[in-house]
């Protein structure tokens, strides 16, 4: 079995840190359970990493989450992202599941004549990545709520900006 590293510690003379992977000869160590508890969390080979589906309800990252949702972590972490799997709120999602969520994502995004820029992935890319226009002037020119284009860019695996960087002004 292979495990991601979800908070850093060090092995012997090696320095783990988030993401990083440990393979099953770590389970040999004498505080294999101790890591256990928040640092490591054990891949299946089907599941997508930081990706999961709510299974008992908690408060996180400001809200409210309910059994069945999608949680997509791939562009941020939670610090106690090992501990809601350990403890039965999250449950790593699966290669299809991820797709499902995603793609349930795409259909709900608005149908107006400006929205159909919503649906391009590379028009997106490119006044979000290339152009770094941020949310709000993307959903300024299209005229439709900031929340559509955040819903998009997710929707693509477009990465996020952490908010309070400097973003390009629209000319």
């Amino acid at each position: 079995m292979e495990y991601l590293v979800m908070l850093p510690f060090t092995w012997g003379e090696t320095d783990y840190v988030i993401n990083d992977r440990v393979g099953q000869e770590i389970e040999d160590t004498p505080n294999f359970r101790s890591l256990c508890d928040g640092y490591l969390l054990p891949l299946r080979e089907d599941t997508v990493e930081h990706c999961y589906i709510v299974i008992r309800r908690f408060q996180g990252d400001g809200k409210g989450w309910l059994p069945g949702e999608f949680i997509d972590l791939r562009d941020k972490s939670w610090r106690n992202e090992g501990n809601l799997v350990k403890t039965g709120y999250l449950e790593r999602a699966t290669a299809s599941e991820v797709e499902r969520a995603l793609h349930s994502l795409r259909d709900s995004l608005p149908s107006s004549p400006e929205a159909r820029f919503l649906q391009d992935e590379v028009w997106l890319t490119g006044q979000y990545i290339t152009q770094e226009h941020s949310g709000r002037q993307i959903a300024k020119e299209l005229g439709c709520p900031v929340a559509h284009v955040y819903k998009a860019l997710h929707s693509f695996n477009i990465p996020m900006r952490k908010s309070g960087i400097r973003k390009k002004e629209v000319s």
